[in-house]
């Protein structure tokens, strides 16, 4: 599963804004072939997402990430993103 072939499923779950109340970051579920398959961490309205927790195709919780000296995901910033996940799928 690669990271550039998520899609965001509807609104955003949460949204961040900076002082200027402009977003600079999100959660949001993604999708592969039209399924949501997860949630995922976007930041400055970006196309792909900075990282991502998905279910892969043998149901195994896979954690796609992708960091340069722009995007980056700090620890509250992944400990959001597992509390989403587990409320958006619950087991």
């Amino acid at each position: 599963m690669n990271r550039e072939l998520l899609v965001k499923c509807g609104d955003s779950i949460e949204v961040k804004y900076n002082s200027l109340d402009r977003p600079i970051s999100e959660y949001a579920l993604v999708g592969y072939m039209e399924k949501p398959i997860g949630v995922a961490f976007f930041q400055s309205r970006n196309k792909y997402c900075t990282a991502a927790i998905v279910l892969d195709s043998d149901g195994d919780l896979v954690l796609l990430e992708h960091y340069d000296d722009w995007h980056f995901c700090s620890i509250s910033e992944m400990e959001e993103l597992r509390k989403i996940y587990n409320w958006a799928f619950p087991e």
